[in-house]
């Protein structure tokens, strides 16, 4: 299914880019440009990228035991975290335009079906992630970037959550 999902990704992007102006870019990798593991679509200068995208976060399954009594059941459990992002990239702060900072937000769906106690969990998180790219051929080419990031994690009922990302994709 991976498999499948990750070559329907890639043509899907590489056949919306033949058809691209020269000013607008699609991509594919996982990060705060990709909203996780995804795809974006974005508007590019020689200085600038702004973009949307959708992606996952993330998705585990799970199989475990549940003891009541004498009965031993195996349940089966199913997490996915997916959504779409918004975000701005920018060269300027830079001599370059290989190197680059941005702010992206992400809304994801946070759903677990099923948990140990048969209750389903659904949860929608925010993520805001002020990051920095470096992008090999420059912001504004078609080519590979990596970068990091800090993720600031917002879910109702909650408290903030921290983390990093690291990005790595292709920009066509």
């Amino acid at each position: 299914m991976r498999k499948i999902t990750v070559y329907l990704l890639l043509s899907f992007t590489l056949l919306l880019s033949t058809t691209a102006s020269a000013d607008t870019t699609f991509g594919i990798g996982i990060g705060s440009l990709y909203n996780g593991f995804g795809i974006n679509v974005g508007k590019k200068t020689q200085r600038t990228f702004s973009f949307g995208s959708i992606g996952c976060m993330g998705y585990s399954y799970t199989n475990e035991e549940s003891s009541n009594g004498d009965v031993v059941e195996n349940i089966d459990n199913k997490r996915s975290n997916c959504g779409i992002g918004i975000g701005y990239v920018s060269s300027n702060a830079f001599k370059s335009n290989k190197q680059a900072i941005g702010l992206s937000l992400g809304i994801n769906r946070n759903l677990m079906f099923e948990d140990i106690n048969g209750q389903n969990d659904d949860k929608w998180e925010l993520n805001l992630m002020p990051t920095y790219h470096y992008f090999f051929k420059g912001i504004d080419k078609r080519g590979f970037n990596l970068g990091m990031g800090t993720v600031l994690s917002f879910t109702e009922n909650e408290p903030m959550e921290t983390g990093i990302t690291l990005n790595l994709g292709f920009q066509f």
